[in-house]
């Protein structure tokens, strides 16, 4: 198997490539980050800092404007996410973005907004992890944000998405009801206890088999944009419900990171990316 430094050695190559060739101008990688371990803290530190340094960093209303169509960028541009509403992203968003400058999409679910008083273990353990964390030495770094928190990362100009109720996988619901309680009730969840409109979703997964036309339509009558985990990079042709995203983690090595974000890994989800564009193209 290729190891990431490996294919991180072609990060100067492929960058030269998309520069030559123009291919990632006026283009868009969004990465995305879960929860920062604390063993990972500085790395992921040098990861933004290296990141501020080589690309331009949009923020949410900027890249909103791009996939409108509403703003040309002339440049290879980077979006932050953060997916599953964990302690540890709040506090780097705190430490290490907000100094920067640097407004990030936050997809959070809403029952750690709805339910704030539940004992979240076996929940997250469970709802996130297949069952796998010990319960008896639960991991700091995945304990949920409170609602305090969601506050002050809105009054910080940080943007706040859907991402269900309660962090399943929505391809797997046959009711309607069921499907309706995960997607539209955020929604109210969101405007009732913090005032704020959500118009952004991120499916939790978002793999392509976790994706379907019956749930991507429901989101399709309910938000503005659909954020998926598909590898790819977004350009103004991208539709508003077939979003990109590359996930990334802070123990990547430096130039691994540079290669994701330049698309060096997405050829290998080409055939996910078509059946995600034919999803949403099929919508209206």
């Amino acid at each position: 198997m290729i190891s990431k430094y490996s294919l991180g050695v072609l990060y100067d190559l492929v960058k030269l490539f998309n520069s030559i060739t123009n291919l990632k101008k006026n283009c868009v990688s969004i990465i995305n980050y879960h929860a920062i371990e604390e063993i990972y803290i500085n790395d992921f530190k040098l990861q933004i800092e290296w990141l501020k340094k080589n690309y331009k960093i949009l923020n949410p209303k900027e890249f909103y404007d791009f996939i409108d169509g509403k703003k040309d960028i002339n440049e290879h541009s980077v979006v932050i996410t953060f997916d599953d509403g964990f302690i540890s992203s709040y506090n780097a968003i705190q430490n290490f973005l907000n100094p920067l400058g640097i407004k990030v999409f936050f997809f959070i679910p809403s029952m750690f907004i709805n339910s704030p008083d539940k004992k979240w273990e076996e929940i997250i353990s469970n709802n996130f992890f297949s069952g796998k964390l010990d319960l008896n030495n639960f991991p700091n770094c995945y304990r949920p944000i409170s609602t305090e928190k969601v506050k002050n990362l809105i009054n910080q100009g940080h943007i706040i998405g859907g991402h269900t109720n309660s962090h399943c996988n929505i391809s797997r619901i046959n009711s309607n009801k069921e499907l309706d309680e995960e997607i539209i009730d955020p929604i109210m969840i969101y405007k009732s206890k913090l005032n704020i409109n959500l118009n952004s979703f991120a499916f939790p997964y978002g793999r392509i088999n976790h994706i379907n036309h019956y749930s991507l339509k429901k989101i399709f009558l309910n938000y503005s944009y659909c954020f998926s985990n598909i590898r790819g990079t977004n350009s103004k042709k991208t539709s508003n419900f077939a979003i990109k995203r590359q996930h990334v983690s802070p123990d990547m090595p430096i130039k691994y990171f540079g290669y994701i974000i330049e698309g060096g890994l997405d050829f290998y989800w080409t055939n996910h990316t078509k059946k995600l564009n034919d999803l949403a193209n099929n919508l209206k």
